[in-house]
């Protein structure tokens, strides 16, 4: 015997792009419907209230049918498309290791080329216990401001690359860059 959905699965409201303009909202049996029909191509994008963005509608609807699967829930794949947290966390720790490296590098490179005797005790000031936390923070601080470049450009960072992580908007662009 087969168990209803959950209640939010079945009011959840759905949209589609068509034309960068959102069409909605519709029932799921609605957006099946149309993309049976060929009324929907297969790489329309679509979202509903629990989706992590605009996703091609098949693969919404197939996260959507693993979510309200009987006795299963919202079980997910570290490895799954939409992005899981490990997923996220691990190419943050990435970008922080690989960003932060090169800041930290080019910091150090034109504090010693400009003054050298400053260059070392400044090195010398970051290895002492309290130095430690300042030069953490800086690492953190200089990776953000590193990694923001490539991740407004192209929508992705060398971890994001390396985890499968995109950040685009609805049309597919990259998304992050501050200005249009």
């Amino acid at each position: 015997m087969h168990r209803p959905p959950p209640a939010e699965a079945v009011s959840r409201r759905w949209f589609y792009l068509r034309d960068d303009q959102a069409h909605g909202p519709f029932a799921e049996s609605e957006i099946r419907a149309r993309l049976r029909r060929g009324q929907l191509a297969t790489d329309t994008r679509g979202w509903h209230e629990d989706a992590e963005g605009w996703l091609p509608l098949p693969r919404l609807l197939e996260h959507a049918a693993q979510d309200t699967a009987p006795g299963q829930g919202a079980r997910r794949r570290w490895d799954d498309a939409a992005p899981h947290p490990v997923r996220r966390y691990l190419a943050r720790l990435v970008d922080i290791g690989a960003f932060g490296l090169l800041a930290m590098s080019a910091l150090f490179l034109v504090l010693y080329a400009a003054a050298p005797e400053t260059g070392v005790r400044f090195t010398e000031a970051l290895g002492s216990t309290g130095g430690r936390t300042v030069d953490l923070l800086l690492t953190v601080v200089l990776s953000s401001l590193l990694a923001a470049l490539p991740l407004g450009l192209t929508g992705s960072t060398l971890g994001k690359w390396l985890f499968g992580i995109r950040v685009v908007d609805a049309t597919g662009t990259p998304s992050a860059w501050p200005w249009p």
